[in-house]
């Protein structure tokens, strides 16, 4: 790639360096260099060319359905996976989901290939006026040359091409350095205000007079979005993706901006996968005619037992109780299911036992045989399952009920003594006892005995079938039992029957009965009436029916396709169908030679043999895999009305467009601006939980964050509390949007929506319930609550959930949150760190607060010029605990908390209610900055100098008019930046094919590295090192007689004989970072051990993570450092390596550092790992997190410690994989 914002012809004037010394490299230019390397991103991802446009219908269609997913074969199977996308790269090499790289194509298409969109008076660049060049060569050339470029940032150019989306950007960079007096740093010569004024003036003039509305790169469906979409395409609103489906990368906050929708070829096969999956709802695959029919016999055995409902005595299984529930209401035969849907036969003996007992069951027994599926709940209602026959059972010896009957694939039988005399409800159980009562005047005694004393106390001993049984069984032979008591004392009765009832005090609201009616079944399993089963056999199929799958695939071709059961075969069906699906797929009209380009792949199937059904399902399948289907504004340039139509609903629902935008698209009506203000209105979001507040809301405030979050116990915040904060902040958002109220209320409002638990517990409002809650998160309801206006707790900056998503559930860090303010509320963000900065670590020797701790750590002049605009709001927002609880002193020390702070602006402020006085009455910044974010949600980019201007107009104008928050968003969707669409690369069908390959990055590929000046310092890993050529002298450890590279990877195999199994050692040099391989056992070893190591925070080297894979569990230890010998946690790790290795000696302190370890293991959690099949995992750290992955998402965790923000210098693999070993490949590092 061409060197970065380097001009080729560069000629600034002769200048003299003479006046002050070059600065030395190592110092810093933190907004500039953010400005190179966010150039360098924009530049790379340009590269990123989606897909080739396509003018003619016909070619575009016919490319974009060719080779894209598996064929079937003539028996309806997938083929030989030849034509899945990607498959040029080998599926060994290919990306994981977690770490997407995108598929490129030549990057330097002639000029001809794309239109320009500006006019051609303005592509010659434009010379830099004198005072612009003076004003650069006076404070800025001495450290941004051309052969300096501190921070990545060349100023040595004497023209700018304000065409170019790179030198815009890079220019207006500048600008807000230097406006914002960042740029020259405090100690250099600073320039007078009139001259920086002239300067910035120059290039705001510049950015002005050439304006660009609305350049975006190609656009994908984000993963939502396609869920959507499939969902009301095929109208299943319950589907799901399937696991594993690769997630989309963030990029400057969200997830939906086209820069980062990449497109890989893990993903294309993910398309092509569910593709398949949505195919097969429609048209299932073929089943063969040739079965022949098998008997299953099944004898008491072979029956499901419940403890109350069934029991074997002698050769038969005995049932005498019915509930709602499948496992208390009989029994099924739970070692058959019918492996094809089908006629079978089946044959049931059955008889009754001691029906007539004492004569209180007078009916015939009734036994119902239902189909019921295998898999399904035991709690599941008897009553859903599908009746095959009823039964009455009326001998006491065993007779043989034949019947022929339908079952489906996965189906067994259920049997359901369908008046047994034991009721699990209340009143039936009643009823038959009292009937008893009747004729058993000794049961009616013991029950009175037994049951009147617990509905006094509501104590009891007769729970369940041993102990209850057992004292009742022993009371009714019980000699001196007085049989007369119960029939002298009616009160007692009926007192139990209405304990019975309902019972006082219960904690489940349940009947009696539901808790305690198992414990007669013992008296019936040995003395009756029960309904006796002593055999049954299944035979079949005796022939094939409709399957399940059939049947639904019948309705939804009906309902969703408009295909009907016999309504022809070949282009009879086929074009009709295209025609009314291809436009609903593709969101907008489609032209005759489209459908005349799918009309020929139907033929060409029909050609080749195949049926009607599997040529549609063809057609579904290259209908979802086409650009047209997966992309937004396909056609580029200018966005249409069908393309305006989608970014409006995609924007507002996170659905693809109804029909009435459709039909006003069609009509092109969408430009008015009436109409699509009304349309906006008609779309907008009225409760919480609308897709497009808890999608926007998330990630614009990170409280999607708050799952990975987990509290110090100290805090008492439990996941129902982490669920009622979310909440919280979307019914706001939602309330000020609904109700329009002003864009203020979002900083200084007069009410919160939370629970009076919730309020009173973190907030400090009101008296709390008067009760303890029993709220769980399926009866959360939040309420309207009135707050006072200025109250800390009003606003975002007050909310539980915002405190929680800028902590890290253990303490506070005043630089993140002030940066998080800066970049999501007051809309300045800030660069990160100097590489050549250290992370803030605990000072034990002096510093006693967070803002002394701060002060010594920000004394660094390259520090200095951000830290001024961070602390101040850091430190405004720390009487915030991690969880949002107000809080006066700070928690280690016990000193008062300080919160004042002097604002970018010199408005000095003495806490949060003053830092929201300030920000309330300078709202426009807040309001341009939820503008910004909202249609950077909307667009999909980062909106360009033109368009921010636009926004800052439309922010001012909205106040002074008095509109409130949804007229703002009313305003934004009718500006020319959401309403344009200016493509700076066309788009097409390439991309789909998998063809253009992939551009790895390999560190050990560049071969013009220079080699460190010490040969024995190792050259970090960076890229991707795939072990097709890698010299071992590159690990930090490596022992030959253990470890190899062979057939492209690396083989680590056998013991070393000593405490530990063979290391293999790898370099790296990374803070934020991606690490990730792939690894197989070849035989029975034990485990991978991965070590990643890096600064301990004090100066010295040690582990920072440990992630152990064993064969059935994955083990995590984090390892962190204090210099405390009397430190909490480190006392606690010493205990238990004193338990653990009692004849071992404590390990020392680090000899460089004088740290101790303190290790932290987490509870071993239950992963199979028992094959000998591909793994991956993916650790991604980023901040004080990291994100573990293996197997892209089948296991997961995420940590949050201090430590993770330590730069990493190693990973080390601890490989016990015997003598057959462990290969690893595809290991990739890259920075975040």
């Amino acid at each position: 790639m061409e060197r970065l914002m380097a001009s080729s012809n560069s000629q600034f004037p002769t200048r003299s360096r003479s006046r002050r010394p070059m600065r030395k490299p190592e110092k810093q230019f933190p907004l500039l260099a953010v400005a190179g390397v966010m150039l360098a991103l924009a530049l790379v991802v340009g590269l990123v060319v989606v897909v080739t446009q396509k003018t003619d219908d016909t070619v575009s269609d016919n490319t974009d359905t060719a080779n894209l997913v598996p064929s079937r074969d003539a028996n309806d199977k997938l083929s030989s996976r030849k034509d899945v996308p990607g498959s040029n790269v080998p599926r060994s090499k290919q990306p994981t989901p977690g770490n997407q790289q995108p598929v490129v194509v030549d990057p330097s298409p002639k000029p001809t290939d794309t239109p320009s969109t500006l006019p051609a008076a303005l592509t010659a660049e434009t010379l830099m006026p004198p005072h612009a060049v003076t004003y650069v060569n006076t404070y800025c050339i001495d450290c941004h040359d051309k052969d300096t470029e501190t921070g990545e940032v060349n100023l040595e150019r004497e023209s700018v091409d304000w065409k170019s989306e790179a030198d815009r950007t890079f220019w207006e960079k500048v600008r807000t350095a230097n406006h914002d007096k960042m740029m020259p740093p405090k100690k250099e010569s600073q320039p007078r205000e009139a001259e920086r004024t002239q300067f910035n003036d120059w290039i705001a003039k510049e950015l002005s007079e050439t304006p660009i509305f609305g350049v975006t790169k190609a656009r994908r469906l984000s993963r939502d979005e396609y869920l959507n979409t499939m969902r009301a395409l095929f109208q299943q609103g319950g589907a799901k993706l399937p696991l594993g489906f690769p997630e989309d990368n963030e990029l400057h906050g969200f997830d939906n901006l086209s820069e980062g929708l990449v497109t890989s070829p893990d993903l294309l096969e993910a398309y092509s996968e569910t593709a398949e999956t949505v195919a097969d709802l429609f048209y299932p695959r073929k089943r063969s005619l040739d079965l022949q029919p098998t008997t299953h016999k099944a004898g008491p055995e072979d029956m499901a037992k419940s403890y109350s409902a069934s029991s074997i005595h002698g050769d038969a299984l005995r049932l005498v109780s019915r509930t709602n529930f499948k496992a208390f209401s009989g029994t099924w035969l739970d070692q058959f299911d019918a492996k094809v849907a089908g006629t079978y036969h089946i044959e049931i003996e059955t008889s009754a036992f001691n029906a007539i007992r004492d004569n209180f069951m007078r009916a015939p027994m009734i036994l119902h045989v239902r189909a019921t599926e295998s898999t399904t709940s035991p709690r599941a209602g008897y009553e859903t399952f599908r009746l095959l026959k009823e039964i009455r059972v009326d001998s006491s010896t065993p007779k043989t009920v034949h019947f022929d009957a339908d079952l489906y694939a996965g189906q067994t039988l259920l049997f359901h003594f369908k008046n047994a005399p034991i009721d699990f409800e209340a009143e039936p159980l009643e009823a038959h006892l009292r009937e008893r009562f009747k004729v058993d005047k000794r049961f009616h005694a013991v029950w009175n005995a037994t049951f009147g004393p617990l509905a006094r106390s509501h104590k009891s001993v007769v729970r369940g079938l041993g102990k209850g049984w057992q004292h009742f069984h022993n009371q009714m032979n019980d000699p001196k039992l007085d049989v007369s008591a119960a029939a002298r004392d009616p009160k007692t009765t009926a007192k139990v029957f209405r304990f019975f009832r309902n019972p006082p005090g219960a904690k489940d609201a349940l009947p009696f009965s539901r808790r305690f009616y198992e414990f007669l079944a013992p008296d019936y399993f040995e003395n009756g009436p029960a309904l006796q089963l002593h055999a049954a056999s299944v035979t079949g199929p005796l022939k094939l029916i409709p399957s399940r799958s059939d049947e639904t695939a019948a309705k939804l071709k009906l309902k969703v396709l408009g295909i009907q059961a016999g309504n022809g075969t070949g282009e009879a069906m086929i074009e009709p169908f295209l025609r009314q699906f291809l436009p609903r797929a593709f969101r907008r009209p489609v032209s005759e030679e489209t459908i005349a380009t799918y009309l020929k792949i139907a033929k060409q199937s029909v050609s080749e043999g195949h049926d009607a059904d599997t040529t549609m399902h063809l057609l579904l399948r290259k209908i979802l895999i086409s650009p047209r289907f997966l992309y937004r504004c396909y056609n580029g340039d200018q966005l249409d009305d069908f393309d305006l139509a989608a970014r409006l609903s995609y924007f507002l629902t996170k659905q693809p467009p109804d029909a009435r935008l459709l039909q006003l698209a069609s009509q092109s009506q969408l430009r008015n601006p009436q109409i699509l203000r009304a349309e906006a209105k008609r779309l907008m979001p009225t409760t919480y939980d609308a897709p497009m507040i808890t999608s926007f809301v998330s990630q614009w405030l990170n409280v999607g964050d708050l799952d990975d979050i987990m509290p110090d116990p100290k805090f008492e915040f439990s996941a129902l509390d982490t669920e009622t904060a979310k909440r919280e902040t979307f019914h706001f958002f939602c309330e000020i949007l609904s109700k329009d109220l002003p864009v203020s209320s979002f900083i200084d409002p007069d009410f919160t929506y939370t629970t009076p638990s919730f309020s009173h517990r973190i907030y400090g409002l009101g008296p709390g319930p008067k009760r303890k809650s029993t709220e769980n998160v399926n009866r959360l309801k939040l309420e309207r609550i009135a707050l006072p206006k200025g109250h800390r707790h009003g606003g975002i900056l007050g909310q539980s959930a915002v405190m929680m998503a800028t902590a890290n559930g253990v303490d506070t860090q005043a630089v993140l949150r002030g940066a998080w303010v800066l970049e999501n509320v007051i809309g300045m963000p800030t660069p990160g760190p100097p590489q050549d900065v250290p992370a803030l670590t605990p000072d034990t020797r002096g510093a006693t607060t967070p803002r002394e701790l701060l002060a010594k750590h920000t004394t660094d002049a390259s520090c200095a010029s951000c830290h001024r605009l961070i602390d101040p709001v850091g430190f405004m927002l720390e009487n915030y605990d991690p969880v949002g609880k107000w809080r006066q002193v700070w928690p280690a020390t016990q000193k008062p908390i300080d919160a004042s702070g002097v604002l970018f602006d010199g408005t000095r402020i003495q806490d949060a209610a003053a830092f929201k006085r300030w920000l309330v009455a300078n709202v426009d910044y807040f309001g341009n900055c939820l503008s910004e974010k909202l249609l950077t949600y909307a667009t999909g980019r980062v909106l360009n100098y033109s368009e921010k201007q636009e926004v800052e107009q439309l922010v001012t104008q909205s106040r002074l008019d008095g509109d409130g928050f949804k007229g703002l968003v009313l305003d934004l969707i009718s500006s020319r930046t959401f309403m344009n669409n200016l493509y700076s690369e066309p788009i097409g069908s390439d991309v789909l094919k998998g063809s253009a390959g992939l551009q790895p990055v390999s560190g050990s590929t560049d071969t013009n590295a220079k080699p460190p000046a010490d040969a024995s310092i190792k050259q970090p890993f960076k890229g991707h090192e795939p072990f097709d050529k890698v010299d071992p002298n590159r690990f930090l450890r490596f022992s030959p007689e253990y470890t190899t590279i062979r057939n492209g990877a690396m083989w680590t195999r056998g013991h070393s004989g000593g405490k530990y199994s063979p290391f293999v050692g790898i370099p790296i040099d990374e803070i934020d970072c991606s690490i990730s391989f792939r690894y197989r056992h070849l035989g029975d070893g034990k485990m991978l051990w991965l070590f990643i190591d890096g600064d301990d925070g004090f100066g010295g080297q040690d582990h920072v993570l440990r992630v152990q894979l064993l064969r059935n569990s994955v083990r995590i230890q984090v390892d962190g450092h204090t210099k405390n010998p009397k430190d909490p946690k480190l006392l606690k790790t010493l205990a238990q390596r004193r338990k653990q290795r009692p004849q071992e000696e404590d390990r020392p302190p680090d000899k460089v550092s004088g740290a101790y370890r303190v290790s932290e293991k987490l509870k071993p959690e239950a992963v199979d790992l028992q094959d000998k099949n591909w793994h991956n995992l993916q650790l991604v750290f980023k901040g004080d997190r990291v994100v573990i992955r293996l197997d892209n998402n089948r296991w997961t965790k995420t940590l949050q410690r201090p430590g993770f923000t330590f730069r990493k210098n190693m990973l080390l693999f601890m490989l016990n994989g015997g003598e057959s070993g462990i290969e690893i490949d595809d290991l990739k590092i890259m920075a975040n």
